[in-house]
This record gives C-alpha cells, sequence and structure tokens, in this order.
C-alpha cells in the first residue's frame, strides 16, 4: 500500500452485505471467513471500535500494523480477538476470539470453525 488513503479503504458495501451487527457473530462464526483479518481491523476501525493491541501474551501492546494481533470490545461485555499465526499457545495457526458473558470464549479458525482447544 502506497499511501494512508489506500491503507484506510475498505469495502464497507462488502462488509455491510456480510453483517448488520457484531452480534451476529455468536450466532454465525463463520462471517468472519468472509473476509481478512486485515479487512476486518479495517472494516472496524472505520465503523469506530477502535481495535486496540492484544492486552497479554506474545503479541501484548504489538499493534496490528506491526505483526501483532487486535481486540475490540462492545455491548458491555462482549470481544472480538485476532490472534496472529505465529507465538501462539493454542495451535499453530492465527485464530479469531469471541467472548460473551453469555456464550463464554470460543477460538475459531479463520474460515469460522471452531478450533479445538490444544491445551
Amino acid at each position: 500500500m502506497n499511501n494512508k488513503a489506500e491503507e484506510s479503504m475498505v469495502d464497507v458495501e462488502k462488509f455491510d452485505k456480510i453483517i448488520k451487527n457484531l452480534n451476529e457473530l455468536f450466532d454465525n462464526p463463520e462471517l468472519l471467513g468472509s473476509a481478512s483479518p486485515e479487512e476486518w481491523y479495517e472494516y472496524l476501525k472505520n465503523k469506530g471500535y477502535n481495535p486496540q493491541p492484544l492486552g497479554d501474551g506474545n503479541f501484548e501492546n504489538l499493534p496490528f500494523e506491526s505483526g501483532g494481533g487486535f481486540r475490540i470490545f462492545w455491548g458491555g461485555d462482549k470481544m472480538l480477538q485476532y490472534h496472529p499465526q505465529k507465538r501462539t499457545h493454542h495451535g499453530n495457526d492465527a485464530y479469531w476470539k469471541l467472548s460473551s458473558g453469555k456464550k463464554g470464549i470460543i477460538r475459531y479458525d479463520l474460515s469460522g470453525n471452531i478450533k479445538p482447544d490444544k491445551g
């Protein structure tokens, strides 16, 4: 990408067709596979969710743009987290993590399939 305008470009119409509300991810996690982590990051940023670096582990405080993961919070007790492939203690692949008070914590591969615990 050559400049900031290109970096922040995301196909909002594509996402508006994919998802209307982030709460849909809990019932349809396969929606996560509809776009790359980079596209989700830009979309979430553009929608005002303010993605933050991961808060602990090997990627603590490492910005997404520098190879780290990201997380967002919404609705009081809901969280979406992207964890990159390297240095994970939940298998050897990148993954998504969704959590809420009602559903608990569930990890998914990048296609939105439940990721078996490896621990």
